[in-house]
């Protein structure tokens, strides 16, 4: 899997965590006028555990990103490293080809 894909597929499921997050808070305040002092305490023991959760996914997401970031960088040190002239080329081709399309607008 790409890194790209890695990082949407994280980001998705970060998401995805967060909105939960913000359903249990909306239960818990639900609950707070509606149940015992009991229910109360399950209820934040549960948003609790939540929360918990979605900090460690957020943490595993910044690693993971972190983590292929760095390896992007490095497979692209070693082609400029291996391949130095070539790197030139596509800097220039890229250079000219923003050149071209700022130069239109």
């Amino acid at each position: 899997m790409n890194p790209s894909q890695l990082a949407m597929d994280a980001k998705e499921k970060l998401l995805n965590d967060l909105r939960e997050v913000i359903a249990q808070a909306e239960q818990l305040l639900s609950d707070t006028e509606q149940q015992s002092e009991r229910g109360y305490k399950t209820a934040v023991a549960q948003f609790e555990r939540k929360v918990k959760n979605a900090r460690r996914e957020l943490s595993h997401l910044e690693q993971r990103i972190s983590s292929s970031g760095i390896h992007a960088v490095r497979s692209t040190e070693r082609f400029v490293e291996d391949h130095p002239w070539q790197a030139v080329s596509a800097g220039l081709c890229a250079g000219v080809l923003v050149g071209m399309l700022m130069a239109r607008k």
